[in-house]
């Protein structure tokens, strides 16, 4: 549900974002007349529409595995045209009507994302649905008109007094890498394919960050659950990029043994969920559990790592972090642990709560320190 919420919100205030902040840009283009704003509401609401209209198309017509495989390769192709900064070659050269050369250069400027981010609150919702077979998520249509609505209150009164034109573009198109850089899921997608979208994320990085002012010298990875252990995983395997450092937030990280041990309770059914991500038991797949579990790889050369436990854990317990913890010690890496006592899984969901703030300032400064 989380990762359901979060795209869903930052790809809503994304949508509405860009409108003022890429009108305002080519507003002197043109004279600053009122044509402009109201071809520019036209392409938005246009696109809006065409969004819409791919986002049933696709959730009618296509394949569950197509409709991923179509939208991850228009995401992938959407990032070619960042940053959103318009082209001079189209300023106007003559007098005249303006509207054809606004939606000229919308389309060619920012066309692509917006098309995306305005299909992706119908595709995830329908994805959700599917996935979980609950009824109509009327929370993430809610979170999706939150997220529009502060995008319009925060534009005028903290973006655009705070920051140049050229900065809110470059934040813009960071904003929408991070919405357009995901995993593909179990149980749909196995072992290692998830790895591999996270490889292939740092490989655009790579070629890629200095484009917008990213310094791939003091890269740090982040993940929490399953995104902690894919980043424990890239972070330890040999990849496109040198990570300074990782950080793992109530990270799997022996598969088999959570597999052979589950908790008790066990709220997630941990055998089906790690027979669905690798295919099949630790007796059947010994050398897959081992090559998708971080511990595997901790007695080799690995960076700086930062732990986060949480002492009341009932999903991926303490001990895993602990025996992660004792097999990097005993590989000579240097690593760092923190386990609050009190905390569960996900304990961070709540961000102002104790655990939250106590686990950020951990974080703080072990990035500080590794990247120095």
């Amino acid at each position: 549900m989380t990762l359901y919420a979060v795209t869903i919100f930052l790809s809503a205030f994304l949508l509405f974002q860009v409108q003022p902040l890429i009108a305002k840009m080519i507003l002197p283009w043109f004279g600053g007349s009122a044509a402009v704003w109201s071809a520019s509401m036209l392409f938005f609401q246009l696109l809006l529409l065409a969004g819409y209209a791919y986002a049933h198309v696709s959730i009618r017509f296509l394949k569950p595995r197509m409709q991923m495989l179509v939208h991850v390769a228009l995401l992938l192709g959407s990032c070619a045209l960042l940053p959103i900064l318009p082209n001079p070659i189209w300023r106007p050269t003559q007098v005249g009507d303006p509207t054809a050369r606004i939606l000229l250069l919308l389309t060619a400027t920012i066309g692509l994302p917006y098309f995306l981010l305005s299909s992706t609150s119908p595709l995830l919702q329908a994805w959700f649905v599917r996935r979980t077979g609950s009824g109509v998520p009327y929370r993430l249509f809610a979170l999706s008109n939150f997220g529009s609505m502060l995008a319009l209150v925060s534009f005028p009164f903290l973006v655009e007094p705070r920051l140049a034109t050229r900065q809110q573009a470059f934040w813009w198109s960071g904003g929408y890498v991070v919405f357009a850089i995901d995993y593909r899921h179990s149980p749909q997608w196995r072992w290692p394919a998830h790895l591999d979208d996270v490889v292939a994320a740092l490989a655009w990085i790579r070629d890629h960050a200095s484009e917008y002012g990213g310094d791939t010298s003091r890269v740090v990875l982040l993940g929490r659950s399953a995104g902690a252990h894919l980043g424990l995983l890239a972070a330890y395997r040999p990849g496109p990029l040198k990570i300074r450092g990782v950080v793992g937030f109530y990270a799997p990280v022996d598969l088999a043994d959570a597999y052979r041990h589950p908790p008790r309770p066990d709220p997630l059914d941990i055998r089906a969920v790690e027979t669905a991500f690798i295919g099949g038991a630790p007796d059947q797949m010994p050398e897959s559990y081992a090559a998708a579990s971080p511990i595997s790889y901790a007695r080799g050369h690995v960076p700086p790592t930062l732990l986060v436990f949480g002492g009341r854990d009932n999903i991926v317990e303490r001990r895993y972090g602990r025996q992660l913890r004792d097999a990097l010690v005993a590989g000579g890496n240097q690593v760092a642990y923190l386990e609050i006592p009190w905390a569960e899984h996900a304990f961070d969901e709540v961000f102002n709560g104790p655990s939250s703030q106590l686990a950020l300032f951990y974080t703080e400064r072990f990035i500080a320190a590794v990247t120095r």
